[in-house]
């Protein structure tokens, strides 16, 4: 099965070759690629011998009999043992991808590693386990899959980012903190405007995370007894709304809206609302 698409990988190789050389040293390299490297390579992977593809460009059938095929020639290159679990994961046959992962990661193959923190980081093939993808995050930069730092960023929080305490709050789970300030007059109005609009941010850009029952809760808190449209009629309340879109922008550019920061902020906004309505 192999070089049943040389001339795929010739293109594919072409930014690995020099424009002088010969066709002999060209030949030479080719002889170094596998059908399963031009069909499920990684494009950051450092080890990888061609461009590479991205996770959603694999066509999983013809990636997997040729990274079989390849294993088979040389049953102790991990470069294919971890190509072949992206190809199985592209399929969603993600208990068998975890455990090639896992194979691969024992030969410090830092894709693979990259590749088992996204497992444990969205329980692909294993349990969720954020300790465990932290760990494996931090392998994978040390073997140089680079890529692999900003998945630590995403399991990072870090409220030196934010403008206003209130996501650290949340984060936290110091509800405590955030009564104290809405349920001040002088600062009511701009704190739950504030948190109305980074609510509604994320909702905006993630699936709905809130539990039906806190939706109106959530209205009942930004528009509370006794409010009126003088309280909305200042400059304050309309900075706070630009600065709540900032700092929800940059959390969903840091954390996304599935990984396990994220889920744990959606988690701890439920229950807030839940139990403040």
């Amino acid at each position: 099965m192999r070089f049943l698409v040389r001339a795929a990988a010739a293109a594919s190789v072409a930014g690995f070759l020099h424009s002088n050389s010969t066709e002999a040293q060209e030949s030479t390299v080719l002889d170094l690629i596998f059908e399963c490297d031009v069909l499920a390579a990684h494009p950051a992977d450092p080890e990888r011998m061609v461009d590479g593809l991205s996770d959603d460009a694999i066509v999983p059938r013809i990636a997997i009999l040729a990274c079989e095929d390849a294993i088979k020639t040389e049953p102790n290159e991990p470069r294919f043992t971890f190509q072949l679990a992206r190809a199985l994961l592209a399929v969603g046959r993600e208990d068998e991808a975890f455990a090639y992962f896992q194979k691969a990661s024992e030969a410090d193959y830092a894709a693979a590693w990259a590749y088992l923190g996204d497992a444990y980081q969205f329980g692909l093939g294993t349990s969720v386990d954020g300790q465990r993808a932290y760990e494996a995050y931090q392998k994978a930069l040390e073997l140089g899959f680079l890529e692999a730092e900003a998945q630590i960023e995403q399991l990072t929080f870090d409220p030196s980012l934010y403008t206003l305490p209130f996501v650290e709050f949340f984060y936290n789970g110091k509800y405590d903190q955030i009564a104290g300030v809405v349920n001040e007059p002088a600062s009511s109005a701009t704190a739950r405007n504030y948190i109305f609009n980074v609510v509604q941010t994320l909702l905006y850009e993630c699936e709905p995370f809130l539990k039906p029952d806190n939706v109106p809760a959530l209205y009942g808190f930004r528009y509370p007894q006794g409010w009126t449209q003088e309280d909305d009629n200042t400059i304050a309340v309309a900075i706070q709304t630009e600065v709540a879109e900032y700092d929800a922008a940059t959390f969903l550019r840091r954390h996304g809206c599935d990984g396990l920061i994220a889920q744990h902020m959606f988690d701890s906004m439920n229950r807030y609302f839940a139990t403040n309505p």
